[in-house]
């Protein structure tokens, strides 16, 4: 993720805009920075218990995408109730009030929803200021929806409207209001567990040991509703500083700089940004990204297996209705003495990072930095 601005003698004039793209897949992905999707349990006791189907497409809504003067990088990374992430390359903002408001470059900063396959880039309406010097991307999301064959299922890192974080929304084609509604498995005081799917939302139990068939040594007569969801995306800003290399292992420490060209000698007809989640799978390289359900029921599976809505509601209910083991748990993930006769399905979004890069269309209509054709990628 280099973003150093530089030229040599070409052609210059007045900034024109800047274009932001969403993509999904590694052909046209800049360099991963973080695992930033939780991937959820990947394996069973005896090996990969989940399928990975391809999203046909994906959406991210952002409340943020923030370029951080450099400055502001240093008080983001010395404050003490942020976390810098395990592989050392983002700074996780967990308290929102101490993020300063000033010191930004704020090409998004309200509510903004980018569909990877429109061929149209977002186009924000404010431009950077000319001679500037950034550290990094601050980027907060709202939600990320894979969109399926047939139907599309978002998960929400953070409160927004009549949602919540943590929510898992199901859009159906069928839904005659064209809104989302709630799925959740849940239990009856007797054990047995269904998959409903709700008009409004319930409140979830998190202790997911209160699905078994005994607690403390007695029965268990717990009813309520559970998330379908093994896991999603942090409800968290994060400051991405860059990528990590052998000779750059820290980026927090020495993060990316991106400068913007000085008035008179600006070589950018448009600025260009790229925000990618890999969604792309590889297995032979132990990549489980997609759309996960867990525990699966497809064996060989392949990178671009896809998934509609039948298929979806038939492995839910296979877990929970196939008692005989003569269909689910094909991995033998689960023992034979498993306290239950039912299998709940995890469902995640899971992909190998949020990417970023960033250059410029020269005035001669050619890419430049990061998209230049000699960059790399």
């Amino acid at each position: 993720m280099m973003f150093l601005l530089v030229g040599c003698g070409p052609k210059t004039g007045v900034l024109k805009g800047m274009e932001i793209y969403v993509t999904t897949g590694e052909d046209v992905e800049a360099r991963s920075t973080a695992r930033y999707f939780d991937p959820g349990p990947l394996t069973g006791e005896h090996g990969q218990s989940s399928d990975f189907y391809h999203p046909k497409d994906l959406k991210i809504a952002f409340n943020k995408v923030w370029f951080v003067e450099s400055d502001t990088y240093d008080l983001i990374k010395n404050e003490t109730t942020n976390e810098i992430s395990n592989d050392k390359d983002n700074i996780i903002i967990k308290d929102r009030t101490t993020l300063p408001s000033t010191g930004f470059y704020k090409p998004i900063n309200e509510y903004t929803v980018i569909t990877a396959s429109e061929s149209e880039p977002f186009e924000p309406n404010a431009l950077p200021e000319y001679g500037m010097e950034y550290k990094g991307v601050l980027i907060d999301i709202v939600f990320v929806e894979y969109v399926m064959e047939d139907f599309s299922i978002r998960w929400y890192s953070q409160d927004y409207g009549d949602y919540k974080a943590n929510d898992v929304v199901l859009f159906n084609p069928d839904y005659t209001t064209g809104l989302g509604k709630f799925p959740y498995y849940y239990r009856t005081s007797d054990g047995d567990v269904s998959f409903e799917i709700e008009n409004e939302r319930k409140v979830v139990e998190t202790d997911l040991e209160k699905l078994k068939p005994h607690l403390g040594g007695g029965p268990n007569t717990f009813q309520g509703y559970f998330s379908i969801s093994g896991g999603c995306f942090t409800e968290h800003p994060i400051v991405i500083a860059g990528h990590a290399t052998a000779s750059n292992p820290e980026p927090v420490n020495n993060p990316t700089i991106i400068e913007t060209f000085g008035e008179d000698e600006n070589e950018a007809q448009y600025y260009l940004l790229q925000i990618c989640l890999n969604a792309d799978a590889d297995f032979s390289i132990g990549r489980f990204n997609g759309f996960e359900m867990g525990p699966g029921l497809k064996a060989n599976q392949t990178e671009t297996d896809s998934l509609d809505y039948d298929e979806f509601i038939r492995i839910i209910d296979v877990n929970l209705t196939d008692t005989d083991n003569s269909e689910r748990d094909p991995l033998d993930a689960y023992p034979d003495d498993s306290e239950t006769t039912w299998i709940r399905t995890v469902v995640s979004a899971v992909g190998s990072g949020i990417g970023t890069r960033f250059g410029w269309i020269d005035f001669e209509g050619n890419p430049q930095g990061e998209f230049s054709p000699n960059a790399g990628w």
